[in-house]
């Protein structure tokens, strides 16, 4: 059987390289594991079956691992990632905060949370991907004198608990402190959350059975006005609330100078992106017919138009100076 694993493992490993070598002098360089998974059952080196998926996914996990190249080829669309950081907004904090949840249904309340004070937002959609997990072990955006920390909510059963382990698990060697924020036994107890059995189908149900007992419940189940305050208490808890003010009112002066000269200039950018246009176009038509073959060809092969190089730059950046010189005088 050892040999039969072995063999399985080496075949697969060759035609996954191949077929990503096969998509990349076609052009591709991004996909999902879904989509080369059924690139090799096309080629039959796999079944379309759930278990040749499970097996498959495990390998490429070992691979990506063990290759950088290749797991930068891969894209998570099914397990989205908000970025609402900013550095500027975060600057001289001592944390930098994530916002993780177990279900996609509670994205929409959760994103004005971390859109307000620019927190990434995490959805996990049960168990998080490689990608994501690899992602948070990078910690590229994390400048390097700050605590990273993931605020996690999920459900209070079998799966939601287990999840949170496997977060935690995954990410504390690399000095991430996850922490359970909702929902926990004490908030089901404390609200008097209405419980559910767990399913017993659930691997985990026993373990959980005999450390929490017959109880589940969702996260769902929260009054929204209380989860609001739970979300919004637990960013602030990390977060230098005069720091923040003093960016946010430094901020607020900016824009505010900003519409004001926006609302002077209207008009008079108006009046300039008019003159450009004109000459642009004027140049543009003339030049054309010479290249209209190869702009057909880029539109068709899904490539943005360049259309910098049919006119003259400098020579319309001199009329719009001119122009402006008119409006202001």
């Amino acid at each position: 059987m050892k040999k039969f694993r072995s063999e399985w493992r080496a075949k697969v490993s060759e035609a996954v390289y191949d077929t990503v070598k096969e998509l990349n002098k076609a052009g591709v360089f991004k996909f999902t594991v879904r989509q080369l998974f059924y690139q090799l059952v096309s080629k039959g080196v796999l079944k379309s079956t759930r278990q040749d998926y499970k097996n498959f996914d495990a390998l490429l996990v070992r691979l990506r691992d063990e290759d950088p190249w290749l797991d930068a080829m891969f894209i998570d669309t099914s397990k989205p990632r908000f970025n609402f950081y900013t550095e500027s907004y975060w600057s001289g904090q001592k944390y930098f905060v994530e916002l993780w949840i177990e279900k996609d249904a509670l994205r929409g309340f959760f994103e004005p949370y971390a859109r307000r004070y620019r927190v990434n937002l995490v959805v996990c959609r049960g168990y998080p991907s490689v990608t994501r997990l690899r992602e948070a072990k990078e910690q590229r955006h994390v400048p390097p004198e700050v605590k990273y920390i993931v605020l996690y909510f999920g459900d209070f059963d079998p799966s939601g608990e287990d999840i949170f382990r496997w977060i935690n698990a995954e990410l504390k060697p690399y000095n991430i402190e996850v922490k359970k924020v909702a929902l926990t036994r004490e908030q089901v107890k404390k609200y008097k959350l209405p419980p559910m059995i767990p399913k017993k189908s659930d691997p985990r149900y026993k373990k959980y059975v005999a450390k929490y007992g017959e109880v589940a419940v969702e996260l769902d189940a929260l009054h929204p006005a209380i989860l609001r305050d739970i979300i919004r208490k637990s960013i602030l808890k990390h977060m230098d609330v005069h720091k923040r003010l003093e960016v946010e009112v430094g901020e607020g002066i900016e824009y505010e100078a900003y519409k004001v000269v926006d609302e002077v200039l209207r008009d008079i950018r108006r009046k300039l992106e008019e003159v450009a246009a004109m000459k642009i176009r004027e140049q543009i038509n003339i030049a054309l017919p010479k290249v209209y073959s190869q702009l057909l060809e880029a539109l068709e092969k899904g490539e943005e138009l360049k259309l910098e190089h049919l006119y003259n730059r400098e020579e319309v950046i001199g009329l719009v100076k001119e122009e402006l010189k008119k409006v202001i005088q």
